[in-house]
This record gives structure tokens, C-alpha cells and sequence, in this order.
């Protein structure tokens, strides 16, 4: 417990805050900056969008490796640092290509934060309580993102002030930075051999899962917009309320739960509730089916990551745990990436239930990868 209450741990929290806040206000904005001031369609907005995304995919396991050969402060504050410029830049592109060159900058910044931050509180609590030490630093991840499109909406407000979101988005990031200067550098085991991964194969099992679990959120960010109206709702925020409700509630106060379960079995369940969740959606086409799968799908949310990620952990040596971490964070860039790409196709092929009964498909595909992987590696520690 003395781990969670330190004041390193207590920073590197407010610092997430701070900085998914920034991360969060920049969300709704940019797609109509990109719409209006600089003149761009649909494939613009598109285009800035997903640079944001190649470039955290990137960068993740680059990221790993300087963590785990320099240490986690340097990224962590880094990283706070090149986010912040890259956004308070925004006012100096004048073209669409700028602004994704920008947006690039800004993911590659806000990968090597997390990376240092997620392995940050790894490193200050024993193996046991690694679940639960997620479980909190994500909830605060969660809560900088569930805030950040207020902010950033009400300082938009009549929707002229552009450079006013990008100061205030700026000024957090460079919060995160300043209030992660002050860490120090959480005791880790030294490096003797050579240069750390970046690709790390104790995370490629777990990643996977992690990946084909989150693909269908790529189905429900970009497609709850447009479906929850055609239900006869008003608009789709309350349901994203109440799916990063519930996922908070969850991480924070069931963050034991992956601890005490155990990490495989919480991650199997999480990756069962996930794929009911979405088939759900897919197949009860009401308001009541719209809550339904959403809470179900937010409830397994809520408690695959901290569990996958502490599988990954338990299964690397301590002096890589940075490399664990942005392997298999990069999965989920990967997963929602490929969502992007698959998924709106599938909605003119079978409607909107398409999406989702794929999200399904892949949390299912998700669960027998990891179930396999424990089947096996049961059998070849038993004796023969």
C-alpha cells in the first residue's frame, strides 16, 4: 500500500490527469478546425486524425526501450514536454499537412508518457499489486479523457476561440511536464546485457488480446454517433458517459480484482463480457439493447487491460518492464487502427450491426489466443 500512497505515485497520477485533460480537450475540436479554418473535407479531418494514431504505434516500443536503458523519468517529462510544443503550435499551420506533421509530434509525445507513467507505477508496488496499480493509473487516464471534450468545448465556446483550446491544451501538457520534474526516478533493476527490446515477445500474446479486445471500441467511437439516433436518442453522449463510467468505476473500485482473481482469469472474463457486450449491440436493436451492450462491453473493459498487462509483466525480467509495456500498448493503436480501416466498409455491406458483431468476432478471437497460449504453456510445465 506504501506504494500507492507515495507522493511519486500521487504525481505521476495528477500528471496523467493533466495530461489526458489535454489530450481530451483536443478531441472534438480538431475535427472542425480541420473543417473550417483550413478549409479541409472529410478525408482531411481523417487524415490529421490518424496521424495522431501511426505515430503512437510508432513510437511505443521506442519508447519502451529508452525507458527501460535511461530510465522512466526522462520519457515521462519528455514526453509531457513534446506534446505540449507540438499543440501549442497549432496556431502556425496553415495547411492541412502542417497540422498532421503537428498532430504526429503530439502522439509520438503523448506514447512515450504513458509508457514511462504505466511502468512508473509498476515499478513502486510488488508483482502482486501491479493490477491494481494500473487499475488507478488508468482511471486517472480515463478521467483527463472524459473531461478534456468539456474543456476543450467550453473554451471553444461560440465556436470561433480555436487558439484559445490549443493554449489550454498546451498549458496542461506542460502541467504534466512541470509536476513530472518533480519524480524521482522509482528504484528498477539496472541493465547489463544488451540494448533493450523493441518488440517484446512475453508481450506479443497478451498484446494480441489486448488489440483484438479493443477493435470493437474502434466500432463504438466511430459508430455510436450515428447509431444511437437512428434509435430515436437524442445524440450518442450519454452512452459514451455511461461507457467511460462505468470503465472508471471499474478500474477504481475494482482495481483488486485482477489481483486477487488472478490476471488470466480476469483477462478471459474481461474479453467474454466484451464480446457479449458487442454482440448485443449487434443483435438487440433497441434502446434498451444500446445500454445493455454498452454497460456490458464497459464492464469488461474496465478490467482487461490491468489484467493483460500485469500477464505480460509477471512473464518478462524486471529491467524490461518499459519494452512489456509499449509492446502492448501499441496493440491497442494497432487494433484501433485496423478498425478505422475495416470497419466503415462493413457498415454499407451489413449496416450498423456489422461493426459490432465484428467487435464480437475479435474479442472471441481474443479470448481463444490468449486460452490457447495459457493451455499450452500449462503443458509444457507439466511433467512428462
Amino acid at each position: 500500500m506504501a506504494g500507492l500512497a507515495s507522493s511519486t505515485f500521487l504525481l505521476i497520477m495528477a500528471a496523467a490527469f493533466a495530461l489526458f485533460t489535454a489530450v481530451g480537450a483536443v478531441l472534438p475540436v480538431l475535427p472542425r478546425y480541420v473543417d473550417g479554418p483550413l478549409g479541409g473535407g472529410g478525408v482531411a479531418v481523417g487524415f490529421v486524425v490518424g496521424s495522431f494514431f501511426v505515430a503512437t504505434l510508432l513510437a511505443r516500443p521506442l519508447a519502451g526501450r529508452l525507458g527501460d536503458e535511461r530510465g522512466r523519468r526522462v520519457i515521462i517529462v519528455g514526453g509531457a514536454a513534446v506534446m505540449a510544443a507540438a499543440i501549442a503550435a497549432f496556431p502556425l499551420a496553415t495547411n492541412v499537412g502542417l497540422l498532421a506533421a503537428l498532430r504526429f509530434i503530439q502522439g509520438a509525445g503523448e506514447a512515450a508518457f504513458y509508457v514511462g507513467a504505466a511502468t512508473a507505477v509498476t515499478d513502486l508496488v510488488p508483482a502482486n499489486r501491479r493490477g491494481q496499480a494500473v487499475s488507478y493509473f488508468s482511471g486517472a487516464l480515463y478521467a483527463g479523457i472524459a473531461l478534456g471534450p468539456v474543456v476543450g468545448e467550453w473554451v471553444l465556446g461560440d465556436g470561433h476561440h480555436y487558439g484559445r483550446v490549443w493554449m489550454v491544451a498546451a498549458g496542461l501538457g506542460a502541467l504534466a511536464a512541470v509536476l513530472a520534474l518533480g519524480l524521482r526516478e522509482p528504484p528498477r533493476p539496472l541493465r547489463t546485457g544488451p540494448r533493450a527490446r523493441l518488440v517484446h515477445p512475453a508481450a506479443l500474446v497478451p498484446g494480441s488480446a489486448f488489440g483484438l479486445g479493443t477493435f470493437g471500441y474502434a466500432a463504438f467511437a466511430a459508430f455510436m454517433p450515428l447509431y444511437a439516433p437512428s434509435l430515436g436518442l437524442g445524440g450518442s453522449a450519454p452512452v459514451f458517459a455511461l461507457y467511460a463510467g462505468l470503465t472508471l468505476a471499474g478500474r477504481l473500485l475494482g482495481a483488486r480484482i485482477p489481483d486477487r482473481l488472478g490476471p488470466s482469469t480476469t483477462a478471459r472474463a474481461g474479453l467474454i463480457t466484451m464480446a457479449a457486450g458487442m454482440a448485443i449491440l449487434s443483435l438487440w436493436h433497441a434502446v434498451p439493447g444500446l445500454w445493455t451492450g454498452t454497460a456490458i462491453f464497459a464492464a469488461g473493459n474496465a478490467f482487461m487491460f490491468p489484467a493483460l498487462l500485469s500477464m505480460a509483466l509477471d512473464a518478462a525480467p524486471d529491467e524490461e518492464r518499459a519494452a512489456v509495456v509499449g509492446t502492448v500498448v501499441a496493440f491497442f493503436d494497432l487494433g484501433q487502427g485496423a478498425g478505422a480501416l475495416l470497419l466503415g466498409p462493413l457498415v454499407t455491406v451489413a449496416g450498423y450491426n456489422g461493426p459490432f458483431a465484428a467487435g464480437a468476432l475479435a474479442a472471441t478471437a481474443g479470448l481463444l489466443l490468449l486460452s490457447t497460449h495459457l493451455r499450452r504453456g500449462r503443458l509444457e510445465l507439466a511433467p512428462s
